[in-house]
């Protein structure tokens, strides 16, 4: 019986001394945290770590651990703007990734793309002749007269091609000019006309202007994608909508 009180005694004086474990205060290093951080190494540098690679590995996550708990333990989290940005974006991540968007129908596509037709759209791009004429108005119009008449003049010696395929209006903005390239995306096509760019004057023929919405069949494929990441987007959306039924707003003066 004295042996028995003394022991219990002697539990009682240990809990006293040293408290109960606070399982806040536990980092467990586990195979499977042993396995992330070397697969992060790996696809760092290429290569598995080497054990004492892993071990350095390790200590520098315990000490980031260490300083997150005690940063999260004083609050920093609730009062950094940027730590609660990064928070709310990542918990709208998990919910976009945990909503297994279904393939859509060919329908929906089409009713898609006819929703957000500014999305698709191409750009501008126009095709076009030039005869450079140099500085003089008039020589411009004899170039643009002849080119008409079928003949072949070969106008003022120019730095830069004949002929252009396809070029954007930025594209031609940055090499005659913004007047030009506003004038030759409204020239009537086929047509021989006098144009003035940032260089001269010259004799301008648009042959063709692509541009518009592509084919449904050369979009299918983007469309799908972000038809699905609408659908996530949306699925997040109502998952916040149902977590903030489960809070109370109070508000105080």
């Amino acid at each position: 019986m004295h042996f028995v009180l003394l022991g219990a005694a002697a539990f009682v004086l240990h809990r006293a001394v040293m408290p109960v474990e606070d399982e806040s205060r536990v980092i467990v290093v586990d195979d499977a945290l042993r396995a992330r951080l070397g697969a992060e190494h790996e696809r760092r540098f290429g290569r598995p770590p080497t054990p004492e690679q892993l071990a350095t590995e390790l200590d520098r996550w315990i000490d980031e651990e260490v300083l997150y708990r005690e940063g999260l333990a004083l609050g920093l989290d609730r009062e950094d703007p940027v730590v609660r940005e990064r928070v709310v974006r990542n918990i709208g991540f998990v919910h976009e990734r945990s909503a297994a968007a279904p393939e859509p129908t060919e329908a929906e596509l089409r009713a898609w793309l006819r929703g957000h037709r500014e999305l698709y759209a191409l750009p501008d791009r126009v095709d076009f002749a030039q005869v450079f004429a140099g500085p003089s108005q008039d020589r411009a119009d004899v170039l643009a007269t002849a080119l008409t008449g079928g003949e072949s003049p070969a106008g003022e010696p120019f730095r830069m091609d004949r002929e252009f395929f396809r070029r954007s209006r930025g594209n031609v903005e940055a090499l005659f000019g913004r007047p030009f390239a506003d004038a030759v995306f409204g020239l009537e096509i086929g047509r021989w006309q006098v144009v003035q760019s940032q260089h001269g004057w010259h004799a301008v023929r648009v042959d063709a202007r692509h541009g518009g919405e592509p084919r449904f069949e050369e979009l299918q494929r983007r469309l799908a994608n972000d038809w699905r990441r609408e659908r996530q987007r949306e699925h997040a959306a109502e998952a916040a909508d149902r977590l903030r039924e489960t809070y109370v707003v109070r508000e105080e003066p």
